[in-house]
């Protein structure tokens, strides 16, 4: 598989194409530039020529199956050696919901890391290129030089963008390294089942292999199973309510009114279809949401799943107490085959594949073949979530609901039954599919016993695991540390060293050294001063905010000597800054309902902008790699960034640690 990398950038008389090839390692560059109508540089012939010589070639960007190779498909197939055609396109393709050109229809094969890794405009985990530098703790943010709709007649400015566009290309080789297991997996899993999943999101993944199964069971074509669905006129809750949780007697009130709210509750379309503009569709968001206070703990249910947890504090096992986190293994899909759930217009056929996947991952260990084996189990989760989507063959809000609805109140018995039968039961956390529970060791025994009388009724598996500390903000934000000192952090707690292991890479990685302290305070015992004063990576305390086009950033900046502010307005998809210094980052808003107002960015101190790290070290390191710094005539240290507010953070961390150990 050759693999060439490259970017695109298109301007009103210029256009330019940068291809890195990593096996001569050197950059080719194609460029059609115009200066009133006088062609400058003309490279369309012999870029034409390249892409036929590399028909067989991957050519690997960043959106580049929505973008740049639509481009290049466009000035093949039309010939274009017109920069006001190329930008015409270019301009109707960036409007365009759609791509024009769908993959099979390219002019050459491309591979598309912005798919591969989930990060597109519609994903959750949706990240630019521009936040990837950031994340990926890149020297420079660097923006593109010049606004896309700017006339470019300098061979200064022709360079910059080269330059800008190269880096870019940087950028991408960065993140196609740290995309190989994502990308072997797409090969593997789709050569295995002969499909084509190079380019595909995590759920298109699990669409395109559960059509290939569900074709092959119903004996229908793919093209006829896409256009199934299943639109309800009604749904009455209490007619998708397990038997076992109808003939559970809860013991606890506020239980007992959960199951009769779900008992009288009944749905209607109330929403227009996206899809069939004559109809309308039952909607479960903002309309099954249901709450109460509950042993210290508040309940939320709503149509995504239930949750709740103790108020901020530490908790610990001892001599006398143990605590067990207690999860549903599959809990959705094992709801499925156990119950038989399905979208009505898969029928029993959908229960079955469930069931011969888990079988098929036995096949496949964890440890002999991962990629398979993580890729059959994401199919099975991902098509319960696509059955909420109108866009999705999976697609039963009844499905949907009942599923949900099972799983709460099925969670709903155990917590039901613990408070009943064990006294002294603290529940630390609850979520859709597990609890988190703290018991007295004599209760030990007791506890699983009522895990096994729930399992035989219900005929779903508990996965169990001991903590001996957890630290706790809410049910988003935790440490958790099990009897063999593994740590799990959530939210407020993850550093950069946990983001890098999870390869969450769309997350926000701004102020890690925040976590970092946190993490070594509740863990080690180490003052969360000290960690700060000692860290010597600027990057560890750099904030990233993304730009927008609602707005432009203004920066303010003071001068000491005579007491004068200057603001300057800018365009950056992206900033980095960090707390200390002079200046002040806010956003000028020049569209929507706040055109004209200034909002400021970081309001409680000021800031320093740092879009370029010339050093990464705050302080000196010998050549061990130990903290060694300069030190002046005085014997006072030399800071590199000496404007860093190091307070600051270390103020940010105290504000969490009293709220969390002032609640205990």
């Amino acid at each position: 598989m050759r693999i060439l990398f490259f970017d695109i950038e298109v301007f009103p008389n210029y256009f330019l194409l940068v291809v890195y090839d990593p096996y001569e390692k050197k950059y080719n560059t194609f460029q059609l530039w115009e200066i009133d109508n006088v062609v400058v540089s003309n490279d369309i012939f012999k870029l034409l020529k390249f892409l036929k010589d590399e028909k067989d070639t991957y050519f690997c960007g960043y959106n580049s199956l929505g973008y740049d190779m639509q481009i290049l498909t466009e000035i093949v197939n039309k010939n274009l050696i017109s920069i006001t055609k190329i930008k015409e396109f270019n301009d109707s393709l960036i409007e365009s919901e759609w791509p024009i050109y769908r993959e099979e229809q390219l002019c050459n094969k491309t591979l598309d890391l912005m798919l591969v890794n989930n990060y597109g405009p519609r994903s959750a985990k949706s990240t630019s290129l521009k936040k990837l530098e950031f994340n990926l703790r890149k020297k420079k943010i660097q923006d593109l030089p010049y606004h896309f709709n700017d006339i470019l007649t300098k061979e200064d400015q022709i360079n910059e963008v080269i330059k800008y566009c190269k880096y870019d290309v940087e950028v991408t080789k960065d993140i196609f390294s740290l995309s190989k297991e994502l990308i072997n997996m797409r090969i593997e899993f789709g050569n295995l089942n002969n499909i084509d999943l190079l380019n595909s999101t995590e759920p298109d993944i699990a669409k395109k292999y559960m059509l290939k199964l569900l074709s092959q069971k119903l004996n229908k074509s793919e093209f006829e199973i896409k256009k199934l669905k299943t639109y309800n006129n009604k749904l009455t809750v209490k007619d998708l309510i397990l038997d076992y949780i109808k003939n559970y007697k809860f013991k606890n009130k506020e239980f007992l009114d959960l199951l009769n709210f779900y008992n009288y509750l009944e749905l209607y379309p109330t929403v227009k279809s996206a899809i069939n503009s004559d109809i309308k569709i039952i909607t479960l968001k903002n309309k099954i949401e249901y709450s109460f206070n509950f042993i210290n703990n508040k309940f939320v249910f709503g149509a995504g799943g239930g949750h709740s947890c103790q108020d901020p504090g530490i908790f610990e096992s001892n001599d006398e107490y143990i605590i067990i986190d207690s999860d549903v293994s599959a809990l959705y899909p094992s709801l499925a085959i156990e119950n038989e759930f399905y979208p009505a217009h898969l029928g029993i056929s959908y229960c079955e594949i469930l069931k011969e996947n888990v079988e098929r991952r036995k096949q496949y260990s964890k440890k002999e073949f991962p990629l398979i084996n993580n890729s059959i189990k994401v199919s099975n989760n991902s098509s319960y979530g696509m059955s909420n989507s109108e866009y999705s063959f999976f697609y039963d809000a009844a499905y949907t609901l009942k599923t949900c609805v099972a799983g709460m109140l099925t969670l709903s018995m155990l917590i039901d039954m613990c408070v009943d039968e064990i006294k002294d039961f603290t529940l630390l956390q609850f979520n859709t599919d597990g609890v988190t529970v703290k018991i007295k060791k004599k209760d030990e025994y007791h506890y699983f016993n009522i895990i096994q009388k729930l399992e035989n009724i219900s005929k779903l598996v508990f996965e169990h695991v001991y903590y001996k500390k957890m630290v706790i903000m809410n049910v988003n934000n935790y440490i958790a540390i099990d009897i063999n000192n593994n740590v799990k952090t959530k939210g407020i707690f993850e550093d950069y060293e946990d983001t890098i292991k999870q390869g969450a890479y769309h997350k926000d990685t701004s102020a890690m050294i925040i976590p970092k302290a946190l993490k070594a305070y509740y863990i080690n015992n180490i003052p969360v001063e000290d960690t700060i004063n000692n860290e010597n990576s600027i990057y560890e305390f750099c904030y990233g905010n993304k730009g927008s086009s609602s707005y432009k950033w203004m920066l303010t900046k003071y001068n000491p000597d005579n007491g004068i502010s200057k603001s300057e307005l800018f365009d950056s998809r992206f900033v980095r800054y960090f707390a200390g210094g002079t200046d002040t980052l806010s956003q000028f808003w020049i569209k929507g309902a706040r055109n004209g107002s200034i909002q400021a960015v970081q309001a409680q101190t000021p800031i320093t902008l740092l879009m370029n790290v010339p050093k990464e070290d705050i302080l000196d390191l010998d050549r061990h790699g130990n903290h060694k710094p300069r030190v002046n005539a005085s014997g006072e240290i030399i800071y590199r960034y000496p404007t860093l507010n190091r307070d600051w953070y270390i103020n940010e961390c105290n504000k969490i640690i009293s709220n969390i150990n002032n609640k205990i």
